[in-house]
């Protein structure tokens, strides 16, 4: 049996080539996703038609018909209006276009006839709203994982939440399977990009678009523990001693993850995986106020990683004073890129509460950025500009030890830059260019002082022609100096070479 839409909308289109495009984007970008689109030729004389079959290749919720020849739009919309499968009809003119939230406004309106007990105002949209719990869900390449993703958010033990899904138009069948699922759940909304933006962007579409009174993050390769929205709530609700006003309620709920690793990696691929995590994000069991929270993160911690956002829950109206900030940065960003937006959520937070459980699946994902090698350049090419944007930043804010912060997570990129090259084949000669220069720009770029060439080639206390991974790791330690990094040189010396974490 074929499956029935909620909205039918139909688009009459006749000699609209400058429009049709707007009108379709608006369509397909529609936060309710259970929609189907048609489009009917009334046989105009441009290139409208044949617009629109481009996007019907690429979105399988559009269809196009013609009618025998020109008949004028009453006839026209009644084409439409008879093979129409939704249990509503929506008409729209071509050179017209729709709000994205238009058809998720007009079914919550026809389902919701009253409100609900104890909602609150969403600080961002201005409205009552019944959803609690907003699940950002960044979407690329990932139909390996996909499924297992939307099953554990879908299965919460806790139902008032929204799961905004973002399609960073990807060439796999990942979005596909998003809309098999959001056809049977209607808490599931699709978003996608206009075209392939990466993971920064992505999640501020997610946070532009949220309408829940809490946010949560969400990586399509990792999962939630059944009672992850819920635990998270309610710890909310319970962590600050006070009336459970919408405005005493916490900015932050921190909550706990388990690593697991893949089945389709290797043995020493896991145990990187694990023991890059060992070390949690710098945990506080009491609540913390203020200045306190990033001074709890970025500063009092020593451990890797301390910016991580998904393990974590943001009061909506966090998510809202921090999008300004984040307007002039570069969107194309993937690694570290959540280092940017936890920077500005903890420094503008003013509360924080954790739970000790874990509630997140982080799962090992040898083909992501953050894993691949092949990305090398790009992830470089990330991080400086994280590197001059945390500077930026820093200024902007103005909240306590946000300077002191951009420094020293500027030194933790630096040296993660360098790390990029230890698994390059050649000899590396920090006296002779190359890896000289660029160690040297790295260190031009200190937020605070300015070493000289000379200064870090004297500092080096390995050969002047080494091995690349024993080099890269040793000159990482001049900006900062990691557990983990002498883990690495260790291992490598004990197996002879043969062991690179």
């Amino acid at each position: 049996m074929s499956h029935t839409p909620a909205f039918s909308i139909i688009i009459p289109t006749y000699n609209v080539e400058s429009y049709i495009a707007r009108c379709l984007d608006s369509c397909i970008n529609q936060t309710f996703s259970d929609i189907e689109i048609i489009v009917v030729d009334d046989c105009g004389s441009d290139t409208s038609v044949a617009i629109a079959k481009t996007y019907a290749k690429h979105d399988d919720r559009i269809s196009i018909l013609h009618n025998p020849k020109n008949l004028g739009l009453f006839q026209t919309r009644l084409t439409g209006e008879k093979v129409a499968k939704g249990t509503y009809i929506l008409c729209l003119d071509a050179d017209d276009y729709l709000a994205p939230t238009a058809c998720a406004t007009l079914y919550q309106t026809i389902h919701l006839h009253t409100p609900s007990k104890g909602l609150f105002k969403n600080p961002i949209r201005g409205a009552m709203v019944e959803t609690k719990v907003s699940l950002i869900i960044p979407m690329h390449n990932v139909q390996a994982y996909i499924a297992r993703c939307l099953e554990s958010c879908i299965n919460q033990s806790f139902s008032d939440i929204e799961i905004l899904i973002i399609d960073d138009c990807g060439s796999d069948e990942s979005v596909a399977i998003a809309r098999e699922y959001a056809k049977r759940d209607l808490r599931i909304q699709i978003l996608r990009n206009p075209r392939n933006l990466g993971t920064f962007a992505s999640r501020l579409r997610g946070m532009q678009e949220a309408r829940g009174a809490y946010v949560m993050f969400v990586d399509a390769d990792d999962y939630l523990m059944p009672n992850a929205c819920e635990q998270a709530y309610k710890t909310a609700q319970q962590g600050t001693n006070q009336s459970s006003t919408y405005e005493n309620l916490p900015d932050i709920v921190h909550f706990k993850a388990t690593y697991r690793g893949s089945t389709n990696a290797s043995l020493l691929e896991n145990l990187k995986h694990k023991a890059r995590y060992i070390l949690p994000t710098q945990w506080s069991a009491k609540p913390l106020r203020d200045s306190e929270i990033a001074y709890n993160f970025f500063l009092k911690s020593k451990h890797f990683p301390k910016f991580t956002l998904w393990d974590k829950c943001y009061k909506a109206s966090l998510i809202k004073q921090a999008l300004p900030y984040f307007e002039d940065i570069p969107t194309s960003l993937n690694m570290a890129e959540d280092m940017l937006k936890f920077f500005v959520l903890a420094s503008l937070a003013r509360s924080y509460v954790s739970v000790d459980s874990r509630l997140y699946v982080y799962c090992l994902n040898a083909t992501s950025i953050t894993q691949n090698p092949d990305a090398h350049t790009k992830k470089i090419r990330d991080m400086h500009h994280i590197i001059k944007a945390l500077k930026n930043l820093s200024e902007e804010i103005h909240a306590p030890y946000a300077r002191e912060i951009a420094h020293t997570m500027s030194d933790h990129l630096r040296a993660l830059i360098v790390l990029e090259s230890r698994f390059d084949k050649g000899c590396v000669n920090l006296t002779e260019g190359g890896a000289a220069q660029d160690l040297e720009n790295l260190a031009q770029q200190n937020l605070t002082q300015q070493p000289t060439h000379q200064n870090l080639v004297r500092a080096s206390h390995t050969p002047r022609c080494a091995s690349p991974y024993l080099r890269a790791c040793v000159d990482s330690l001049r900006f900062w100096n990691r557990c983990l990094t002498y883990v690495r040189i260790l291992v490598y010396i004990l197996s002879v070479g043969r062991l690179k974490l």
